[in-house]
């Protein structure tokens, strides 16, 4: 894609968000939840592409530089003792899975290399319905500890280098085209390793914020229709207290990068992770009423096949591993969220990070796919605020209206003469 259409993908909010004065947009993850450039519904077809010329060399993992450029912003964070989620028993370290992608025909390298990188994130798998076709269980969450973001960074910048040892001039035009929307995939990845600790893991304004998240994910995509489900669900429970550990790492980790929340934010996500202990008071809770505790009873209570007493058995099993695990885990968020209240401003906006203008540069890359800077985008769109205000005069003009109304004043016109729909309208 050209340049020239990139730029015009620039959405129009954008324009107006930025001639409106507000702080640049807020931090997203490096990780890609939305699908990305190659498909991800289903793996890559199996091909009859026939072997790289001769003359291009195979990519080795004697090539590869050791680890992906660690964050600047990083760099001074000491070691921390984040737990790490148990691996699959057959889960390949990033050394195997490199030699496993050593010297393939180009195609077999997308789909091979992709499907790794997929298996990195089990929760996304699970949320789309391939957990069961990429062979990932459906009792773990994604690893947040930063030891395996950083491996997987290690493996996204890895793989990036492995690509571009193909000599891309001798491939066909289709497989020049998958080379280009992998290259620019990855090496996105790549540029925003640098930022890995630039956005807010518990955010109030999305459900994907954590403390939302966690909820939304055991109810909403979580199934019941098994007693391996059930089981399943357990687990998960089970899990919690670990997942939230290395949560309150990365709070941690981010809070020393220069990271931390607006304060009206943290204190919007306080009464969130508290509204999800259905708190009574300041240190008492009734599990009956916690919603991962009335999702599983209800969808339980549905299923076939499972014995009352069994099915008693379970949900008095699921009220343990919430006391233990769940309850705990979201009261040490809650105070963690807390202290982070008293050293946090009301200031929003991207700006006021350490590398903030380099990070709201890689956003517009991220998210626009342009390398036009800032200051140009917001140049851009004084400039295309003007052209429309013009226009909007013009026709304005031959309404009758004055040549010197305000364009608030052509609102409030518009509104009380010509009305508005709403509704079913």
């Amino acid at each position: 894609m050209s340049k020239h259409r990139m730029v015009t993908a620039i959405p129009v909010c954008l324009f107006l968000l930025l001639v409106a004065g507000c702080g640049p947009v807020g931090p997203t993850p490096t990780w890609p939840t939305a699908t990305p450039a190659l498909p991800t519904g289903t793996p890559l077809p199996p091909t009859n592409a026939p072997v790289l010329p001769t003359a291009t060399p195979s990519p080795t993992t004697t090539d590869i530089p050791p680890t992906a450029t660690p964050s600047p912003t990083a760099t001074d964070i000491p070691p921390t003792e984040t737990p790490t989620l148990q691996p699959t028993p057959d889960q390949p370290s990033i050394t195997e899975i490199l030699a496993q992608l050593e010297g393939l025909p180009i195609d077999e390298f997308f789909e091979r290399s992709y499907r790794q990188l997929l298996l990195r994130d089990p929760d996304t798998l699970f949320i789309n319905g391939l957990a069961d076709e990429y062979g990932v269980a459906n009792d773990r969450f994604t690893d947040m500890s930063d030891d395996y973001v950083r491996q997987t960074q290690q493996l996204e910048a890895a793989i990036l280098h492995l690509l571009r040892i193909y000599d891309r001039d001798a491939l066909p035009p289709d497989q020049q085209l998958s080379y280009d929307i992998y290259e620019w995939f990855l090496d996105d990845l790549v540029r925003g390793h640098e930022f890995m600790y630039y956005d807010y893991p518990v955010n109030s304004l999305t459900i994907w914020g954590k403390q939302n998240w966690l909820i939304d994910f055991m109810v909403s995509y979580q199934r019941i229709t098994s007693r391996q489900d059930a089981e399943d669900y357990i687990t998960r429970l089970s899990r919690i207290d670990t997942w939230v550990e290395q949560l309150l790492e990365g709070l941690r980790l981010r809070e020393q990068a220069g990271v931390v929340p607006p304060r009206y934010l943290l204190e919007e996500s306080i009464g969130q992770v508290e509204g999800h202990l259905q708190m009574l008071g300041p240190d008492s809770f009734r599990v009956e009423a916690i919603e991962l505790y009335t999702s599983f009873r209800d969808k339980l209570e549905q299923v076939d096949g499972i014995r009352a007493d069994e099915t008693e058995t379970l949900i008095d099993t699921a009220r343990v591993e919430i006391e233990d695990s769940f309850v705990p885990a979201f009261l040490a968020l809650r105070d963690r969220l807390v202290y982070l209240k008293t050293v946090a401003t009301n200031q929003s906006g991207a700006h006021k990070f350490p590398k903030g203008l380099a990070y709201y540069s890689y956003t517009l890359h991220h998210q626009a796919g342009t390398d036009m800077s800032p200051e140009q985008v917001h140049e851009l769109g004084l400039s295309e605020v003007a052209r429309l205000q013009g226009e909007i005069r013009t026709a304005t003009a031959e309404l009758g209206y004055p040549e010197e109304i305000s364009m608030a004043e052509v609102e409030e016109r518009l509104a009380a003469q010509g009305g508005y729909l709403e509704g079913d309208a």
